[in-house]
């Protein structure tokens, strides 16, 4: 008897059974990838002007008093997705993502290379192939630890490699990159142009402008320098910033039972339907082969 179309069709359509050896090997698959991830940094802190930033509420309230409404609050964004999302504390923040603030908002970052970074008000800077790739505005950076890893700071033709410092990393609304360097060496290669690496060292700053060599490295001045340390000693006083307890959120998902423990019985499930696959199937004995 010919074989009907229907019959082909469904001799290409997986069974059930195999549907859901799929479906649990892609789901383990999955559960590995993220339990392996880790994000690239946490917004540790957030602010209006030199205050803690109020909490989103997540159902309208009736304030007993006038209050200013929410969405007049100068806010954090954070962008996953092309979808904007108010920042939180804790959150993390992944390769792709953008940070942008209002003018009187900033925020507190803890950066896996070993890295404090202070967003300033009115900064939009993204998350691209771990690295800060800064749009407009400033960053105050500083090291927390040791690390063998370097922080690579960017603008759209400069490119800052860190090693163990205290910095402002700052681009202008004229798109002019700004350094200024507190403790330990910023070396700036071009990403446009052919002007050779320029080095700041600390008590050093400058400027480089877009289709131009760097500016001559000068000394910064004692109070510039001396407003960086308070702004980055303000902001830390602000949000209670700990240095060595942020990176304790940096584990990753693997290493917490509230992630493996479901994860080990999937991967376990789909282990055991992988196996008995392979097992012969037992015979009627009465069935003629």
């Amino acid at each position: 008897m010919p074989e009907t179309s229907s019959g082909r069709t469904a001799a290409l359509l997986p069974s059930r059974r195999g549907l859901r050896e799929l479906t649990l090997f892609l789901a383990a698959t999955s559960l590995v990838a993220i339990g392996c991830a880790t994000p690239y940094a946490k917004v540790d802190g957030l602010l209006v002007d030199a205050r803690p930033a109020p909490a989103v509420p997540a159902v309208p309230a009736v304030p007993a008093v006038p209050a200013v409404p929410a969405a007049e609050i100068p806010r954090v964004t954070v962008i996953h997705g092309g979808k904007p999302r108010v920042a939180a504390l804790q959150q993390s923040v992944v390769n792709g993502d953008r940070v942008v603030t209002a003018p009187r908002a900033s925020a507190i970052l803890t950066v896996q290379p070993g890295y404090e970074v202070i967003v300033e008000p009115g900064t939009d800077v993204r998350i691209e192939d771990r690295s800060l790739v800064v749009q407009i505005g400033r960053l105050i950076l500083k090291r927390l630890k040791k690390t063998k890893q370097k922080l690579q700071v960017r603008s759209e033709f400069a490119s800052a490699g860190v090693e163990g410092t205290h910095f402002v990393f700052e681009v202008l609304p004229d798109e002019q990159v700004h350094i200024a360097t507190l403790d330990g060496v910023v070396t700036v290669n071009p990403r446009q142009g052919t002007w050779p690496a320029v080095t700041y060292r600390a008590g050093d700053e400058g400027f480089i402008r877009k289709g131009a060599p760097p500016e001559r490295v000068r000394p910064i001045e004692r109070r510039a320098a001396q407003l960086i340390s308070d702004r980055t000693a303000a902001v830390e006083t602000a949000v209670q910033y700990k240095a060595g307890q942020p990176w304790s959120r940096f584990r990753p998902l693997w290493q917490k039972p509230a992630f493996f423990v479901p994860a080990a019985a999937v991967t376990a499930a789909a282990v055991i339907l992988v196996v008995s696959k392979g097992k012969p199937a037992v015979r009627n004995p009465g069935t003629i082969p």
